[in-house]
């Protein structure tokens, strides 16, 4: 059997192994572009509504008294976290185990954090912050959403790159 007569009676099925396989392979590198970009989206939207939250939240420091503008932003800030909450919990469901999980954890905290240091002392009360504490209050919630946003840049690190350098 010679050279030529190989090719002829085995190329053709050769040729359609080789598109079929690389179909597939094609098929799954899309997959997983895809899915980098809807996880480096959702990682972009989370940092939009935290920035939104800190926003908010200065504006809502400086107001001197709870009146109803000082209400209706209590109002918005807390919708921003539950907003933020919804979106963090949809991150964690596309997360597979292994060693994500080592990562999951600094976000989930960073999340409570600021959260509790958001919405704790003189969130919906009365009681209004001294002016000399405004600027350490916001810059201390600036400090937890930079945190939280870097925690989750990692997180996207280590699930597409491998990059193993957890966050603070």
């Amino acid at each position: 059997m010679s050279f030529a007569d190989i090719i002829k009676d085995y190329g053709p099925p050769v040729a359609w192994a080789l598109a079929f396989g690389s179909l597939f392979y094609n098929n799954k590198t899309s997959n997983h572009r895809e899915k980098r970009k809807e996880f480096r989206a959702e990682i972009d939207l989370i940092e939009k509504v935290v920035k939104e939250i800190t926003s908010n939240l200065m504006t809502y420091l400086k107001k001197p008294s709870r009146d109803d503008d000082a209400v209706s932003l209590e109002i918005e800030i807390k919708g921003k976290f539950q907003e933020l909450f919804f979106r963090w919990d949809r991150l964690k469901k596309r997360q597979k185990g292994g060693d994500l999980g080592l990562y999951m954890d600094p976000c989930s905290a960073n999340v409570a954090m600021l959260f509790d240091h958001c919405t704790g002392d003189y969130f919906e009360t009365g009681k209004r912050i001294p002016g000399e504490l405004i600027a350490a209050h916001a810059q201390k919630a600036q400090v937890h959403a930079l945190t939280l946003i870097e925690s989750l840049h990692s997180l996207f690190l280590m699930k597409f790159d491998g990059i193993k350098n957890p966050s603070p």
